[in-house]
């Protein structure tokens, strides 16, 4: 759409501000006659009761199984020359994915 004049700019600008003065009218109008709108339920639940479900009563007892601890000794020489290394580079600010290396090697 061109736009050729001025008088045709002043009229489009007049129409404007008379559709917002209309709007607010509106908008007034119904401040006035609003009532406080009633909260809306979002969606139909309602709950049900809780089902039971009883135990069985013969419930075989469970064997348990003995697990023999490991003792915790002193780690072995490599070992315990990783973990000295790990964290001299920990302390150092090594780079991580080379420390997680090192721990993969020990696991």
């Amino acid at each position: 759409m061109a736009i050729d004049s001025y008088s045709e700019i002043m009229e489009m600008q007049r129409q404007a501000m008379k559709r917002a003065g209309d709007i607010s009218r509106q908008e007034k109008q119904v401040v006035k006659n609003e009532t406080p709108p009633q909260p809306k339920p979002v969606y139909n639940y309602t709950p049900r009761e809780p089902k039971h479900t009883s135990l069985p009563v013969n419930i075989p007892k469970r064997q348990e199984e003995i697990k023999e601890e490991k003792q915790l000794s002193a780690p072995d020489a490599d070992r315990a020359m990783i973990l000295s290394i790990l964290l001299l580079l920990k302390n150092e600010g090594a780079d991580e994915m080379l420390l997680l290396a090192l721990l993969y090697i020990l696991a």
